[in-house]
């Protein structure tokens, strides 16, 4: 019997944080495999996906933050035909079997997938259709295979993304997956500071091992005053830097941009989907955390702002902890530079 990789649960719609008891049984029943009706049996529906096994567990725990079993997503996705092996170094790879009903399996999977992305195919926002949205994004990732690492960029600008892909890209870009989670698990829940230390991925017969990047020092340290994220929308902006608190204050925004008659450049801790509604004092934003088809993400995108995200939780202390901070955004390059001074 094949080991099950465990990921951390996607950021597009939770953050690797503290859940009560409440909360755990909550996230379980959403991705219950028992129950028909639960929100993971109606979005396999919704994409004409096969069912998933009752006995098969989705959530596991590791002090108190979710994580996902990839195994058995990457199998959804692909009809069977892509599984996660263990690499040599304790990591994993998403291998791709070629015989014929496996490649047959592949293009039905992306056929349903086409038809469910289809403008008139979609249902109401809920749970169902988020999850359903995240298992097109995981498809979408297994195609890409080394390519992956460019998709963000390709939400930024669809047109500089392979013609093979365009279409796709464009319609996932106007997509997110966290506005009808907020609800379910309010802000409070995501503020708490996740635990430290855990893996970013482990297999259930293995402890973590060194090659899981977990492991390594933060990365999120800017070099030469750049810190590099996600891209989230084209563009750039010089101005000045504002962490903005939990609970905001617009006032003291509009008092700082007629003080300094500059650009002003938010920065949120995570990338929620109450951000959005300070969208409109902002020339360009920075999420420290979170994926690039959060509702946030999405928002900024639809208002061609400027933006980039996951530049690692470092920057929004930083930018806290001093007095005036100027920042050049370059959202195309998902980068975030320090500068020396604001506009002469």
């Amino acid at each position: 019997m094949m080991a099950t990789l465990w990921l951390k649960f996607p950021d597009e719609v939770l953050f690797s944080s503290r859940f009560s008891s409440e909360d755990k049984r909550k996230l379980e029943n959403i991705f219950s495999t028992m129950d028909p009706q639960s929100p993971w049996s109606q979005a396999l529906a919704r994409l004409r996906f096969r069912a998933t096994e009752p006995n098969i567990r989705l959530i596991d725990w590791r002090r108190d933050a979710p994580y996902f079993n990839w195994s058995c997503l990457a199998g959804v996705v692909s009809g069977g035909a892509v599984q996660a092996v263990r690499a040599p170094d304790g990591g994993y790879e998403m291998r791709i079997s070629y015989k014929r009903e496996h490649l047959w399996a592949l293009l039905a999977s992306q056929w349903r997938i086409a038809r469910f992305l289809r403008p008139d195919a979609r249902e109401k926002n809920d749970l169902a259709e988020s999850i359903a949205l995240g298992l097109v994004l995981q498809a979408l990732i297994l195609r890409l295979g080394a390519q992956a690492g460019q998709m963000p960029g390709w939400l930024a600008a669809p047109d500089v993304a392979p013609q093979q892909y365009r279409k796709t890209i464009r319609q996932m870009r106007r997509t997110d997956m966290s506005n009808v989670w907020k609800d379910v698990f309010p802000a409070s829940a995501g503020e708490n500071a996740p635990p430290e230390g855990l893996p970013d991925f482990f297999w259930d017969d293995a402890a973590p091992v060194p090659g899981n990047k977990a492991a390594q020092p933060p990365a999120d340290a800017g070099k030469d005053g750049v810190w590099k994220g996600l891209s989230v929308c084209a563009g750039t902006v010089t101005g000045l830097a504002v962490a903005v608190p939990a609970v905001p204050e617009p006032a003291k925004l509009l008092a700082l941009k007629e003080k300094y008659k500059a650009p002003l450049i938010l920065v949120f801790r995570r990338a929620r989907p109450e951000t959005t509604e300070l969208f409109s004092y902002a020339d360009a934003v920075v999420f420290t955390e979170g994926g690039v088809l959060s509702h946030a993400c999405t928002v900024a995108r639809e208002m061609s702002i400027p933006s980039v995200t996951a530049v690692g939780p470092g920057f929004y202390e930083l930018v806290k902890s001093g007095e005036k901070i100027w920042l050049s955004l370059d959202g195309s390059g998902a980068t975030v530079k320090i500068l020396p001074s604001g506009p002469s």
